[in-house]
């Protein structure tokens, strides 16, 4: 799992996309934030 300044997207471990996730409206600062996931212990919650 990874995310972008405009999005958020879920690998399986061969690289497959599992699910993508943008955010609108999207970013058109390139230095103005970082964006990160955190992932629950039992893989049913995303927090970015």
């Amino acid at each position: 799992m990874y995310a972008t300044p405009n999005g958020v997207v879920c690998l399986a471990r061969p690289g497959d996309v599992v699910w993508a996730s943008s955010f609108e409206p999207h970013s058109d600062v390139r230095h103005g934030h970082r964006t990160g996931v955190s992932l629950s212990l039992d893989g049913r919650t995303v927090w970015v």
